[in-house]
């Protein structure tokens, strides 16, 4: 189904229809966030009593892959990067809103009793215990930006509550101003999610919408695989949630992207006014000399 068709998801019917707030200007066109993670940061993860009710398993690898992903795709566009030590839950509260694309390639946390306690794991530094990003602490971060990619495992599983649906983490960045969400239904392989983002944003900056980019970074994926690589575990786990809209990364104002228009239809207007004046003047002078 692939190749014939993209896929996106809706947590409700407003994204249906071309849903697109109005953008703020962004210091950025990318903001990613990486760490390979250090031994404490961990086996603090595992060890932390604040996750009794998280899905934490045993033994949490580092992340190999996670910096290379974000350098790379920091090139593609005008970008800042936080890796390593740099990648604090501090730096990301104080810098989230300055970028039309929010990237984080971290490792995140399913609880599924409590879904209040998804959440996503940036760098611990010295004796920093404020590392743990929690599905409520999203709501008030107000991102209003283009696009939110979750590079992480199972970022749109979670409880499904009656009423409500699936309270994943992508839900809440949705809540806190993220029209569209690139995340994972299952487990991401860090090689596999990698290639495919890479393609996915190239498609994106050569102005493809959000679902036809994703679509495109896939097919590409699998025509360049071989064996036990294209099984749907390893590529269909990243999945579009919201606004599938292409992204204008020139972040122009309506009046400096479309001065050719304006320019025809003020033209326009001052022909039609020209025009009317001198109808009313014809007409004027022909009622002047019948009426003499």
């Amino acid at each position: 189904l692939i190749y014939k068709y993209s896929f996106s998801y809706a947590f409700n019917n407003k994204y249906i229809w071309n849903y697109n707030p109005l953008k703020e200007k962004k210091e950025y066109e990318f903001g990613g966030y990486a760490t390979n993670y250090d031994s404490k940061t961990l086996n603090d993860i595992v060890n932390d009593t604040i996750f009794w009710k998280a899905d934490i398993p045993p033994f949490l690898p580092p992340l190999e892959q996670s910096v290379t992903e974000v350098e790379v795709i920091s090139k593609i566009f005008n970008s800042r990067k936080w890796t390593g030590k740099q990648t604090t839950l501090a730096n990301f509260k104080e810098n989230a809103h300055k970028s039309d694309i929010l990237h984080l390639s971290l490792h995140s946390l399913l609880a599924s009793k409590s879904s209040e306690q998804n959440a996503m794991i940036f760098q611990k530094t010295g004796a920093n215990k404020d590392y743990i990003l929690k599905s409520l602490d999203l709501i008030g971060l107000r991102l209003n930006n283009s696009l939110s990619v979750l590079s992480s495992c199972y970022t749109s599983d979670g409880k499904v509550i009656s009423g409500e649906g699936m309270k994943s983490l992508a839900r809440n960045f949705s809540l806190s101003g993220s029209p569209a969400i690139v995340a994972s239904q299952w487990q991401a392989y860090e090689g596999q999610t990698m290639m495919v983002l890479i393609k996915f944003y190239e498609n994106l900056k050569k102005g493809y919408s959000k679902d036809i980019a994703l679509q495109k970074a896939q097919i590409e994926y699998l025509e360049k695989s071989k064996g036990i690589y294209l099984a749907p575990s390893n590529w269909a786990n990243l999945i579009l949630i919201g606004d599938t809209s292409s992204i204008d990364f020139d972040n122009e104002s309506f009046f400096v992207s479309n001065t050719f228009l304006i320019s025809i239809i003020i033209f326009s207007i001052l022909m039609f006014i020209f025009s009317f004046y001198m109808f009313l003047k014809k007409e004027y002078k022909y009622w002047k000399k019948k009426s003499a």
